[in-house]
């Protein structure tokens, strides 16, 4: 019973402790959820502070920012304002410095054309100076029937251009398609009896071939150019003949040459040349004649052998003074060997020409003999005749008849006061079938000893290239094409 009691005792005991322990517990409990609460009402706390704080800061950065792009946005405006005026400046400016470089620019150009302009003047063109014939009434030749006619003067034309010359326009169709590359030539004779010449070359340029002909015949002159695609293939290779395709290319140009017989032919360059323009050459022989006061009959003209002083510097001016028998340059017909032609000549070259001048005076004068033969048979051949006509004297073209004579230079020498060198008058007759040339002569101007030999040599080869084409030299140039034609035809290789 007592160990019951005892037993019940401490279970009492326990039980009680146990109810402690709990409530402690329980308290313990309380007091931790209390804790838990402060800190979690802390932590709240100090969040919702954390955040009332972001949200500030939010709000002040937010506001900050917000400043700064007012601030931003008036500086740009005012950036903007300050870029539009300045660009409204830079645009005038730069309009401004566009018109002052576009006027720089034209004042430039102005300038190089008229530096060109003034070197082109000094190479190409012989201006005349404004000195006035003091009598400009005085003629120098005396036309009597109409075989020959007085040159006109232009009011007007005070220069020489030297792109209005035909003897500066040295490009002809040979020169420029055919001399100095691969060609062949072959003549023929046409069925309507007339021979021919073909001048052909082939070219090959992006994969086609062309043949490029010039054609030439007695009549006219004729530049084709023919695509080997049209060109019948099949044509036979004869004993003589180079390219088969040749004779095609030349047959089709005519289809009653399909039976002609070609011949192959070597033809110079400068046969060529003389075919395509019998104008064109390198040398040329002028006359020249003496005339004094009162000489009127050819007689008196070519028995001058003594001159003035003023004839003896027109000479110096034009050429100089050559020994014929150890002269090597371009001797225009005299006699080098045995002196007939006299012991010397005047001679120049100019502008890549050769002349020579057939001076009277200085060929050996018979005083016994009614004629002047040698002076006549070489003078009376030249084509162009420069007339040196002393003051008060005047010339008649009739005095010296002659067939090849198709221009007369009349050039008299006048004095000015108070100028030191001569000037001289000129005058121009040539054959009525002979058409106007350049350069012209001012009205009413002398050209001076300076300018003389320019303007006179420029007339003279205008002149004799001018008459080449008109008249009997026409006939003439018909004649040796045909003949030239021919005996390239008569070989023995035919295709």
């Amino acid at each position: 019973m007592e160990l019951n009691s005892i037993s019940s005792d401490k279970q009492k005991l326990l039980n009680e402790n146990l109810n402690e322990n709990l409530n402690e517990n329980e308290n313990l409990n309380e007091n931790l959820n209390e804790n838990q609460n402060l800190i979690q009402n802390q932590n709240q706390n100090q969040n919702q502070i954390q955040n009332q704080n972001q949200n500030q800061n939010q709000n002040q950065i937010q506001n900050q920012n917000q400043n700064q792009n007012q601030n931003q946005n008036q500086n740009q405006n005012q950036i903007q304002n300050q870029i539009e005026e300045t660009d409204s400046n830079s645009d005038e400016k730069y309009e401004k410095l566009i018109q002052k470089n576009s006027n720089q620019k034209k004042n430039i150009e102005i300038k190089e054309k008229t530096k060109t302009k003034t070197k082109r003047n000094q190479i190409q063109k012989i201006k005349f100076p404004k000195e006035k014939d003091p009598e400009k009434e005085i003629e120098l030749f005396t036309i009597k029937n109409s075989e020959w006619k007085q040159e006109e003067f232009n009011e007007e034309f005070d220069e020489t251009d030297d792109e209005n010359l035909d003897f500066k326009k040295k490009e002809t169709i040979f020169t420029t398609h055919f001399e100095g590359k691969d060609y062949s030539c072959y003549a023929t004779y046409h069925p309507n009896k007339k021979y021919m010449l073909f001048c052909i070359r082939e070219i090959t340029s992006n994969q086609n071939t062309f043949y490029k002909l010039l054609i030439f015949s007695k009549e006219d002159l004729k530049y084709d150019t023919i695509n080997k695609t049209q060109i019948k293939k099949g044509c036979l290779r004869s004993t003589f003949c180079v390219s088969p395709s040749y004779k095609s290319v030349i047959q089709k140009t005519d289809d009653l040459l399909k039976n002609s017989n070609l011949i192959k032919c070597s033809c110079p360059a400068q046969d060529l040349l003389a075919l395509e323009n019998p104008t064109f050459h390198k040398e040329y022989k002028f006359g020249v004649i003496y005339v004094k006061p009162n000489q009127f009959t050819e007689n008196e003209i070519l028995s001058n052998n003594e001159t003035s002083q003023e004839f003896e510097t027109f000479l110096n001016l034009i050429g100089e003074k050559v020994e014929l028998k150890t002269f090597e340059g371009y001797i225009g017909g005299l006699d080098k060997k045995y002196g007939s032609a006299g012991k010397y000549s005047i001679y120049t070259k100019w502008n890549d020409f050769e002349i020579m001048f057939h001076v009277s005076t200085l060929f050996p004068t018979f005083k016994n003999k009614s004629q002047q033969v040698e002076k006549k048979k070489h003078i009376g051949n030249d084509i162009v005749v420069l007339v040196f006509i002393e003051p008060n004297s005047i010339y008649n073209p009739e005095a010296m008849p002659s067939q090849q004579n198709h221009v007369l230079i009349g050039i008299q020498p006048v004095k000015i006061p108070k100028k030191r060198n001569i000037y001289f008058r000129i005058r121009t007759v040539s054959k009525s079938c002979v058409n106007e040339f350049l350069p012209k002569i001012p009205q009413n101007t002398l050209i001076p000893q300076h300018k003389l030999k320019d303007f006179l040599l420029t007339k003279a080869i205008q002149a004799e290239q001018t008459s080449l084409k008109s008249g009997i030299f026409k006939k003439r140039f018909q004649k040796y094409k045909k003949y030239k034609l021919k005996s390239l035809f008569l070989t023995k290789d035919q295709i």
